[in-house]
């Protein structure tokens, strides 16, 4: 391993699988031409032209119950809805919002049907029609953007402004 990377140990089986760890295995495996231009999956969103994918928020919340905890080296199974779906006309173009909702439960092999992990992820879709923007030289100074930044932060510290 490069001397530089933080190194995690590897988890043991039927070890309570990490926080987080389940977004690495529960992931659509589509073949990669059966994907939209954007590279996301097609079967969450809305048909053309909402063909753009916006992420818009999310959450995840974690059952309580250990024996209901996803396992290392344990069978466990995902389970995807559409919680809501609606079109909004209030923006400056429609959009249509999506909210999903995913639950990660241990197979009923390993003993338990009660949700594990359960996840909500909110997408906004818009049309492919951008808006163009122009923008003048010298506009745009990063620099004086980033020394202003650092002085705010500066000020905010208590230190001088």
């Amino acid at each position: 391993p490069h001397p530089d990377r933080w190194q995690h140990p590897i988890p043991q089986d039927y070890n309570p699988l990490p926080y987080g760890h389940h977004l690495v295995f529960f992931h659509p495996r589509s073949a990669e031409h059966a994907l939209r231009a954007d590279r996301t999956d097609p079967e969450f969103g809305p048909p053309a032209p909402f063909t753009r994918r916006v992420w818009a928020g999310g959450a995840m919340s974690w059952g309580h119950a250990q024996r209901d905890k996803l396992r290392v080296g344990e069978a466990a199974v995902a389970t995807a809805s559409m919680e809501r779906w609606r079109v909004s006309k209030t923006a400056a173009r429609p959009m249509v919002i999506v909210n999903q909702a995913i639950d990660y439960r241990r197979s009923k092999a390993e003993g338990s049907t009660e949700v594990a992990i359960r996840e909500r992820r909110t997408h906004v879709y818009l049309t492919e029609e951008r808006e163009s923007r122009v923008v003048k030289p010298g506009a745009y100074d990063p620099m004086s953007a980033r020394k202003h930044y650092q002085r705010t932060l500066i000020s905010r510290s208590g230190g001088p402004a």
